[in-house]
């Protein structure tokens, strides 16, 4: 939204698209790769066996800490408009795009005894689609007018200054 001066500023445009991204398309992926990847193929469950239940846990915990932190982001950036807010955001799209799969890749190596290097064998392409979203969301969020007129850099040290009085 413009302020009527010509400045962009507020949420709209690239911005409120990142956020939607973020708070509705990226939970609704998690839900459905979860679910595709755990219930589709009825032998998944088969091939893990006694471990199967623990192993579910953990996916479902781990979609729910994902889901969670992109909500987190969201309302973050909608709530706090300040600096630290965009700081937050990026380490949270790395955080929650690659730390995500590097913490599933643990827990299914230690849940199922599988050796790590064949877990992360064919790891590249996986890593290659959320590398390149936070890639393209970072640089959007560093140099974008829009957010460093929504997120004032300058706010951080008003705010600090008025603690202090």
């Amino acid at each position: 939204m413009s302020n009527g001066d010509g400045e962009l500023r507020g949420i709209g445009g690239w911005l409120a698209f990142f956020l939607v991204v973020m708070g509705v398309f990226s939970p609704l992926r998690v839900a459905v790769t979860l679910w595709t990847n755990l219930y589709e193929d009825p032998q998944v469950a088969a091939a893990y066996g006694a471990n199967w239940p623990t192993l579910e846990l953990v996916e479902w915990i781990i979609a729910g800490l994902t889901v969670a932190g992109c909500w987190f982001v969201v309302g973050r950036m909608i709530l706090v408009k300040n600096w630290t807010s965009v700081r937050i955001a990026i380490v949270g799209i790395w955080v929650l795009a690659i730390g995500t799969i590097f913490v599933e890749l643990v827990a299914v190596s230690w849940i199922a005894g599988i050796p790590m290097e064949q877990l992360t064998a064919g790891i590249v392409l996986e890593i290659a689609r959320p590398v390149f979203f936070c890639l393209i969301w970072t640089g959007y969020l560093l140099k974008s007018v829009r957010v460093a007129n929504t997120y004032n850099r300058d706010g951080l040290a008003v705010e600090a200054a008025e603690v202090f009085q």
